[in-house]
């Protein structure tokens, strides 16, 4: 038996795009309460957001390529494989997070001051930065987890998972940039940290769904050749789609170095 077209077109993207805006409004929360610190700190964090961009659209480029062949797996009944992708996809995006934490944290100091960012913005950019560095796997993770979510036909589930990761990001950035209880005042820092939080939250949730819900993800190790050839076929659908959606950050970065010549007020506007 076949759903009709058009309502599992309806039944699918409407939890995708609300998935979709849910990664927007990480980015919403944190300008809304990094602006509440003034000038400076907004324009640092408007420097961010080439280089967070580019991550994030590489993890979506990973996502596609993992629900194409999850997709592809589940449909063809081979569960066993499905599986198999899934964990490869997830470790994939895990270790290509953290080979680039120690490079993209070195690169600050030469990356930001060549978007505009003076000696001064380079301190609270580095404190951001520093910590948002530092998380890339999860969120990397994150997009290979929803990919598989979503590949099983449960769009609505993955379109919950990143709403409320998005929600604890916005509850927890006040607390952890202003301080609250023991928690101490951590500026424009604290709103990385409370990102990363969101996502590490996330991947326990998505892991859960994936193992108990889905039953699409074992944390079985795969035969190398199997992984390997596996990682192949993720690269060669997700690396065009990542690099289709680099001109977004690369014309972000474009707009920001020539809005720096106007001083740190454009930035932040």
């Amino acid at each position: 038996m076949h759903d009709p077209v058009g309502q599992t077109l309806f039944r699918t993207a409407v939890p995708t795009t609300i998935g979709a805006v849910a990664v927007i409004l990480y980015y919403l929360a944190d300008t809304f309460f990094v602006s509440q610190l003034g000038t400076d700190e907004l324009a640092a964090l408007g420097f961010t957001f080439p280089a967070t961009i580019l991550i994030t659209y590489f993890g979506v480029g990973l996502g596609i390529g993992t629900s194409a062949l999850v997709a592809r797996a589940i449909g063809s009944n081979n569960l066993e494989k499905a599986r198999e992708m899934t964990f490869a996809s997830m470790m994939m995006g895990f270790l290509i997070g953290v080979a680039l934490i120690i490079p993209a944290i070195a690169s600050i100091d030469l990356v930001f001051p060549l978007l505009g960012a003076a000696p001064e913005r380079l301190v609270l950019i580095e404190q951001f930065m520093s910590i948002w560095y530092l998380g890339m796997p999860f969120q990397l993770m994150q997009f290979s987890g929803t990919a598989a979510i979503r590949a099983s036909g449960n769009a609505k589930l993955h379109g919950k998972l990143m709403t409320m990761g998005a929600i604890i990001n916005a509850v927890l950035d006040p607390m952890f940039i202003f301080g609250f209880g023991p928690i101490p005042a951590m500026g424009i820092g604290g709103a990385a940290m409370a990102t990363v939080i969101a996502w590490i939250y996330t991947i326990v949730v998505i892991c859960y769904a994936l193992c108990v819900k889905e039953k699409l993800l074992s944390f079985r190790m795969p035969p190398m050749s199997s992984l390997l050839a596996t990682w192949k076929d993720l690269l060669k659908i997700s690396l065009p789609a990542s690099l289709a959606n680099m001109i977004t950050p690369i014309s972000t970065g474009v707009i920001t170095a020539t809005l720096a010549t106007y001083g740190p007020k454009a930035v932040a506007a």
